[in-house]
């Protein structure tokens, strides 16, 4: 499925390529701007996750109210698991988070991965 360019707060369906030489399709959603999104046909993601396994620093608890569109089976987002994604690896588009909690995100994904932190 792949476009001119997906689009920042985007969220799509992905196919990673796994250790065992799997393929495992997961939802990301686009954190880099749209002029980098252009550059290469590619885009920075991060994941998102059905499972409530994980109660870290790491987990961004999701509402359907964030989204245009419900999200099914998707809980969290997962701040540190983030990549840069081809174009063509896309599936298909399942929606778009609203302005105000990715920007939310955005400050929470600043804050446990990015900050600095003394040795």
């Amino acid at each position: 499925m792949e476009v001119n360019h997906y689009k920042q707060r985007e969220v799509l369906d992905v196919e990673f390529h796994i250790p065992n030489g799997g393929i495992l399709r997961h939802p990301v959603i686009v954190i880099s701007r749209n002029d980098v999104n252009k550059q290469d046909k590619s885009f920075i993601g991060v994941m998102m996750s059905g499972s409530t396994e994980f109660d870290d620093q790491f987990r961004f608890p999701l509402e359907d109210d964030m989204f245009d569109v419900p999200t099914t089976k998707i809980c969290a987002v997962r701040c540190h698991l983030i990549a840069t994604i081809e174009h063509r690896k896309v599936k298909k588009s399942i929606g778009k988070m609203k302005k105000k909690p990715f920007l939310k995100l955005l400050e929470q994904i600043n804050k446990v991965v990015f900050s600095f932190e003394e040795p």
